[in-house]
């Protein structure tokens, strides 16, 4: 029998970390990595289950408890206790359940060769996955979406931030359930192989995609904007690039960074006292303002050009190019603004990284049959670790 051979990976200690929302597959994917490698397995909602001393009780319940012992003991706390009760490792350990970004941080500081994987999967493929649980406290979907917009990100900073999460992660994969776990999981492996594999005889370079949207955010950080950093690059059928954009005020415009306050919070400010004005756009004193009422985000209002909107009017400019059936590189998914013009001008593909919460864009998306992709594969932070070893 041909004896398998022992790479880096086996020999180096290995510390991931798995961050995703409630039924991505976290922990099957968790198991499966702690089998083959021969790792701890340590869960941060362990913690929580101590606190609820043995009941079993509603996601919300244990949501609750997660933010008071953050507040408590800070927001590492979870990741602390975690590495705590596994320092003696042999191999190494897999961190299942990280849900705040200092969680990811803090383990990043104390683990040698940690790396962090975000698991996504549709929130219609999660609910199939978790509803049997829901279902036996007698609640129904609804609850599931409070609590998973509760665990993509509260507004209080000791709450759950699943989306911060993800966004600083290492490598995003994506569990769905076109493909079984052992399938997802061989993503994962040749990532670590990839990094830890110090001879340099394993190679795979970069896939287009991970080039492209790692361009796009690198274009991000051009962006001046004091709320959110967007980039975007538009490519060809065959990864050719036509044009790149970021979110900034237009040319010879002082941007909201110049100006020291975010255009949209200014006008949120109530014209009698002053106040600044609540989500709702409601202010103490009671003023009329129904005519600031006609969005609660005022994308509309806001002094940016989008980084949809830049990379696409880069094209005048330019010259000579059709957007017709190319595909579409951003960070961030479009808003309905910049929707339109995707469609309008024949762009038939979106991959994207953070999915904006305007369901009204990924309708009229679908709608004209423009392809929607989430992306898969290394983010900036990694890139240069991961595909350095194989030079």
């Amino acid at each position: 029998m041909k004896k398998e051979t022992v790479t880096a990976v086996d020999k180096e200690k290995i510390y991931i970390g798995l961050t995703g929302s409630f039924g991505s597959g976290c922990t099957e994917l968790a198991k499966i990595i702690r089998d083959k490698y021969n790792l701890v397995y340590a869960s941060l909602s362990d913690s929580l289950k101590e606190a609820a001393q043995g009941r079993d009780i509603p996601r919300s319940e244990f949501q609750n408890i997660g933010d008071d012992a953050r507040k408590a003991e800070g927001n590492d706390f979870f990741a602390r206790k975690a590495l705590s009760k596994v320092e003696d490792n042999k191999n190494g350990v897999v961190f299942d359940s990280l849900k705040h970004p200092d969680e990811i941080e803090y383990l990043r500081k104390h683990c040698k060769n940690f790396l962090c994987f975000s698991i996504y999967a549709p929130a219609s493929e999660r609910w199939e996955r978790v509803k049997v649980r829901y279902e036996n406290f007698g609640l129904d979907q609804e609850q599931f979406f409070v609590d998973d917009n509760r665990d993509r990100g509260e507004d209080f900073p000791f709450g759950q931030q699943v989306n911060k999460c993800n966004l600083i992660s290492d490598i995003l994969i994506n569990n769905t359930d076109a493909y079984p776990a052992r399938v997802n999981f061989k993503k994962i492996e040749k990532y670590l192989k990839l990094t830890l594999d110090g001879s340099g005889s394993f190679f795979v370079p970069p896939t287009y995609d991970e080039i492209l949207m790692n361009h796009a955010f690198y274009l991000s950080k051009r962006s001046s904007c004091l709320k959110r950093q967007v980039g975007s690059v538009i490519c060809t059928d065959n990864y050719y690039i036509i044009s790149g954009g970021y979110n900034d005020s237009p040319r010879k415009v002082k941007s909201c960074r110049e100006i020291g306050e975010c255009y949209r919070d200014a006008i949120r400010k109530c014209p009698k006292c002053g106040q600044k004005l609540n989500r709702e756009l409601k202010c103490k004193c009671g003023d009329d303002l129904n005519v600031y009422n006609n969005s609660s985000k005022l994308l509309d209002l806001c002094r940016a050009v989008h980084a949809e909107e830049n990379a696409i009017l880069q094209i005048p400019t330019i010259g000579g190019f059709s957007l017709k059936d190319t595909k579409l590189f951003t960070t961030t998914f479009p808003c309905l603004l910049c929707t339109k013009k995707i469609i309008t001008v024949g762009i038939r593909e979106v991959v994207y990284v953070d999915l904006y919460p305007v369901k009204q864009s990924w309708e009229m998306l679908e709608q004209v049959g423009v392809k929607i992709i989430k992306y898969e594969g290394v983010m900036p932070r990694a890139f240069m670790r991961v595909f350095n070893a194989t030079a």
